[in-house]
């Protein structure tokens, strides 16, 4: 197998984790991501639909991704965001209705467990596995520091940006920022001799 076709499918696998995660999280219902309040955020602020606004998010961060790291753009870095919306609907399809409060917190707890999973699938493709993973990835490396602070800085600034655009945030939000780059990293780490494209 090439290495380009390894790499191109380390990076489906790693989004369509991603976007098992995100299914998992919406289902627990308390409380997304920094990026998903950005996006929420976008859509207010824009007025614009919000399955447009994830585009507009995208956009911006693979401006950002050009201005740290053009090598980390490529076809893969654009596919990502829609490879993790197929990932969401697959996964909604198999998850049965959540209801009380203990299987809230398992599927928040499960569900960003996944994300982290996937994050470091596809943070092997050398691509990273969506624009925003990416460019975390690529501002660790530029600023040679921890991808974990790193992480969290950038999930914060993001946070920030989308609850002054409008965007909304619950407890997930902050369990999110506390432990995504952590179990990211371990997994990026753990991954790294196994399966490197």
């Amino acid at each position: 197998m090439s290495r380009s076709v390894r790499r191109f499918l380390i990076m489906i696998a790693g989004s369509l984790i991603i976007g098992a995660g995100v299914a998992v999280v919406i289902a627990g219902d308390l409380g997304s991501d920094s990026m998903t309040t950005l996006e929420q955020g976008i859509s207010r602020f824009l007025n614009i639909d919000m399955s447009l606004a994830p585009l507009v998010a995208n956009g911006l961060f693979v401006l950002a991704l050009l201005a740290v790291n053009r090598r980390r753009v490529s076809v893969d870095t654009l596919l990502c965001p829609f490879l993790i919306t197929l990932g969401i609907k697959a996964a909604n399809q198999l998850l049965p209705q959540v209801s009380g409060m203990a299987m809230r917190v398992v599927c928040l707890v499960l569900g960003y467990l996944i994300i982290a999973l996937g994050i470091g699938v596809g943070a092997q493709s050398e691509t990273g596995s969506n624009p925003y993973d990416g460019f975390v990835l690529a501002l660790a490396e530029k600023l040679n520091m921890d991808y974990r602070i790193v992480r969290w800085i950038v999930d914060i600034a993001v946070l920030l940006i989308g609850v002054l655009l409008g965007g909304s945030f619950g407890i997930g939000t902050f369990y999110a920022i506390a432990v995504t780059g952590i179990t990211a990293k371990i997994f990026i780490e753990l991954l790294k001799k196994h399966i490197r494209a």
